[in-house]
């Protein structure tokens, strides 16, 4: 009848409104109407155990007189929310008799599913409401019976736990095993460019030791005539030393407009001798620097010629002094400063690391251009 006629089945009870207690056990229901007990406000003894219920979706809000549910042996594997907190509200509601519940023997699973893992820990928690050997309140975590009110939840959490990290293995060795690859690939073409670059500086200080370097000059350093006193007499003949130092030549290195500008020649062609003569540019930048016409037409002809330009500052200089082109290099490229002190002042960093930079920008140089 339930299953052909279900409507029918809704009414059965529906005038019976003063039946306190029914019992529909054994009878193969699969599925009870969800609001069959609507006009039963006062049952208190409800039998549905021995049938094939898979859920407990039917109204139950209105029997606030219900004492003993029974629900045993169904297919229930586990219990709504709504069901839940249904059932929770009427046990609240009922202060002088406690609501009792049989929810035994049913193939409950014990999961990593939220709601197999949900009913577990609500039947747990509320062992005082479910009446039955606790015996028969048993789950199934693969394949292996646990006892819901003894070792169930405890087995299931540390399953859970297990599981997640295989999860999170599976997902992470894949993308580790990745990344160690693309690093393992990275680190070899990193050691391959060293060993290049390597040999192209050997190749470079050899062709200067014998001569046979393509340019004339390693650099060719930019100043304003202001600033001569401080750069001709210290900063050239020392880092044209280093450079000799590091080279195994005693060739000058450094090229400057004073020293190997040709007398009679315009100056904007000595200009483009010298930058083209030279592998590197070094502008020694100050406010004077910043402000000479020929220097600003120096910058540019080495912009211009994308040759690589290394910035030195002489004193400190604000980017609103610089021109377009030198306040582009200077948020763009690391720079070295001249710093007075008592001793006559240094550079940072020091020369040998200018050096190497020089030397390094010279390899970078001919490996794009060439010689």
């Amino acid at each position: 009848m339930q299953e052909h006629y279900e409507d029918q089945f809704e009414l059965l009870i529906q005038n019976n409104t003063k039946l306190n207690v029914l019992k529909l056990n054994q009878n193969g229901i699969a599925r009870i109407p969800s609001n069959m007990f609507l006009t039963n406000t006062v049952f208190e003894v409800l039998g549905l155990s021995n049938n094939n219920l898979s859920s407990l979706d039917f109204n139950i809000s209105r029997l606030t007189s219900l004492k003993v549910l029974h629900l045993s042996y169904n297919a229930i594997s586990s219990i709504d929310a709504q069901t839940k907190d249904t059932k929770e509200q009427l046990a609240a509601a009922k202060k002088s008799q406690k609501l009792l519940i049989d929810l035994s023997n049913m193939p409950y699973m014990c999961s990593c599913d939220d709601n197999h893992m949900e009913t577990i820990k609500w039947i747990h928690k509320n062992r005082d409401t479910f009446i039955g050997h606790r015996e028969d309140y048993m789950c199934t975590l693969q394949d292996e019976r646990l006892y819901i009110f003894y070792n169930a939840l405890e087995k299931t959490k540390s399953y859970c736990r297990i599981q997640k990290v295989k999860c999170d293995l599976a997902i992470s060795l894949p993308i580790v095993c990745v990344c160690l690859l693309i690093g393992l690939v990275v680190h070899r073409v990193f050691l391959k460019i060293q060993s290049i670059r390597r040999r192209l500086r050997q190749n470079l200080l050899s062709q200067i030791e014998v001569g046979d370097f393509p340019k004339k000059f390693v650099a060719f350093l930019s100043f304003s005539s202001d600033d001569s006193e401080l750069v001709v007499n210290t900063i050239i003949p020392r880092l044209n030393s280093e450079l000799q130092l590091k080279t195994g030549t005693s060739r000058v290195l450094v090229c400057s407009g004073d020293r190997h500008f040709r007398p009679g020649y315009a100056l904007g062609e000595e200009i483009i001798r010298c930058t083209e003569d030279s592998a590197v540019t070094i502008l020694a930048v100050s406010k004077n620097f910043c402000q000479k016409e020929w220097c600003r037409r120096e910058v540019q002809e080495t912009y211009d010629q994308s040759k690589p330009i290394v910035l030195l500052f002489l004193e400190r200089v604000e980017p609103d002094e610089m021109g377009r082109v030198l306040r582009h290099l200077f948020s763009r490229y690391a720079h070295a400063s001249w710093i007075s002190d008592s001793n006559g002042g240094h550079i940072e960093p020091d020369w040998s690391i200018l050096c190497d930079a020089l030397l390094d920008l010279t390899v970078g140089q001919s490996e794009t251009r060439g010689p």
